[in-house]
């Protein structure tokens, strides 16, 4: 029920990072484990929308380029608080990494069988969905988001009748 996804390459030979074969699908219904931060434990939830549109960001503690994507959204997190971190292929991640997820105020869940990632064909990290209010993906991409990826293609998605300036959130408070 999910397209298959596939990677377009330029003229100029260079990969496209956004995939939107995935725009205006429904997220599944889908039970993850949430980690509570003060306590270590985890709770099966589901990702509720109505809200605002959720950004779910796919990631794992030993992927570099997760963490560098994890900088540019702490970067925005005095803008938009609205995210979801899921935690692929691990039981036990570092705490030190689960603490660096929780500082950015957000959500984190475990995906310790890969069951979400295997329904939406989640094959490399980081990746990133963002889901309007109605739980209909809009955007994803599969690779390190930059700043200026954020200014192009996450901040219109997000906010696409606001003029709001972007420029260093975090420099701000």
């Amino acid at each position: 029920f999910f397209t298959v996804m596939v990677v377009f390459v330029s003229s100029l030979g260079e990969k496209r990072r956004i995939i939107n074969s995935y725009e205006g699908k429904v997220f599944p219904v889908f039970q993850l484990l949430e980690h509570d931060a003060k306590t270590g434990d985890l709770t099966p939830t589901k990702i509720e929308f109505g809200e605002k549109p959720i950004i779910i960001n796919f990631t794992a503690s030993w992927c570099q380029h997760c963490h560098e994507q994890l900088q540019v959204l702490q970067n925005h997190y005095a803008l938009y608080n609205h995210i979801i971190h899921v935690v692929l292929k691990e039981a036990t991640p570092p705490k030190a990494y689960l603490e660096s997820l929780h500082n950015t105020g957000n959500k984190v869940m475990l995906d310790t069988q890969n069951k979400l990632a295997r329904i939406l064909d989640i094959n490399s990290l980081p990746t990133m969905l963002i889901l309007d209010k109605e739980g209909r993906m809009v955007f994803r991409m599969n690779d390190t988001l930059k700043e200026e990826d954020y200014k192009k293609y996450i901040h219109k998605r997000i906010f696409p009748n606001s003029v709001a300036s972007i420029t260093n959130t975090a420099k701000e408070n």
